[in-house]
């Protein structure tokens, strides 16, 4: 009888394990280890990259690369980091990370003098608490990113030519290889 009692209870904690923590998920056969919780942050990282291809109407030039993205506009470079995974690399501070990733543009565009502006971007479902903003990043939510963006662009002006966002767009592209 203890034994039969030993199981019960065994089953019991194990269903209640299952069903607290939910099964694993599986891998999508997609690219084979994708996972349904990367896909959400592949849906985010798509709707971020068609927001910003719509600045390429505006003379901009756009590359995505392990930076995310880096958008050229007459005001200067955009450096938008997406914070939609659930890597643990994505968790380290963000505005830091994007400011070594400034740095490191600023280093391959060695002669240029082009403003630089660090953007932090969340999806809309994500709750942004206690914020601490001591920098000159924007940390915002994906709605307000095209907004954020046309202000910060009107607010400068042209920095640049469309030659000089050709040129700029060209010597990172070229770069964005070794990202």
């Amino acid at each position: 009888m203890n034994t039969v009692l030993i199981v019960v209870l065994g089953l019991f904690v194990l269903g209640f394990i299952i069903f607290r923590f939910g099964s694993p998920q599986k891998p999508e056969r997609n690219e084979g280890t994708t996972y349904v919780r990367d896909n959400q942050s592949k849906r985010f990282e798509n709707r971020i990259n068609s927001r910003l291809d719509n600045f390429e109407k505006m003379g901009g030039r756009l590359i995505t690369t392990n930076i995310d993205e880096i958008l050229v506009l007459r005001s200067g470079i955009y450096v938008v980091k997406r914070m939609g995974s659930d890597s643990v690399d994505d968790w380290m501070n963000p505005v830091i990370q994007n400011k070594r990733h400034i740095k490191f543009i600023s280093s391959v565009l060695k002669g240029y003098t082009i403003p630089t502006h660090n953007i932090v971007v969340f999806p809309n479902d994500c709750s942004l608490r206690d914020i601490t903003n001591d920098t000159d990043a924007h940390i915002i939510k994906e709605g307000i990113l095209i907004e954020t963006i046309l202000k910060t662009d009107e607010l400068i002006g042209s920095a640049l030519s469309a030659k000089q966002i050709e040129d700029t767009y060209n010597v990172l592209k070229e770069a964005s290889k070794s990202f």
